[in-house]
């Protein structure tokens, strides 16, 4: 069974992944949370290691990296679907207007197509792609 952390330690682990000032750095965070006046820098930076090692703080630094990766997944992921729909919302905001922008809604049924596997351009490549220049070519 695990001691819980004590009221340093919590400081520290508050310190090091919350405190704007401090966030990550373990140096820092132990400054804030230790009375460290007679300590010198390499005693520090050992004690900082401890308490990186210690499996409740470690876990609890896992956990919080976990939970913000979990979160920039959540937030920053554009998927092919998030796409789509927002060529279709595009397409039918432009018929919407008094005067149908068919230019616009046109472009966005053929980005929908070509999103979807529609519309397959073939190309060929000429000459040695290893050597400047080479040719692309668009094949009809």
């Amino acid at each position: 069974m695990t001691r819980p952390l004590t009221e340093k330690q919590t400081n520290f682990l508050d310190a090091y992944l919350n405190d704007p000032e401090r966030k990550g750095n373990g140096i820092l965070s132990y400054k804030k949370a230790y009375n460290c006046k007679n300590m010198s820098d390499k005693a520090i930076y050992v004690e900082v290691s401890r308490l990186l090692k210690n499996p409740v703080i470690s876990l609890r630094i896992k956990e919080f990296k976990d939970k913000v990766e979990k979160k920039i997944e959540e937030e920053f992921v554009y998927t092919a679907l998030d796409h789509y729909n927002e060529l279709d919302e595009l397409k039918k905001e432009a018929m919407k207007l008094d005067k149908p922008d068919l230019k616009t809604a046109l472009q966005a049924s053929i980005k929908k197509g070509e999103l979807k596997g529609l519309y397959k351009i073939k190309t060929e490549i000429t000459g040695d792609v290893s050597k400047m220049p080479f040719e692309i070519k668009i094949v009809e």
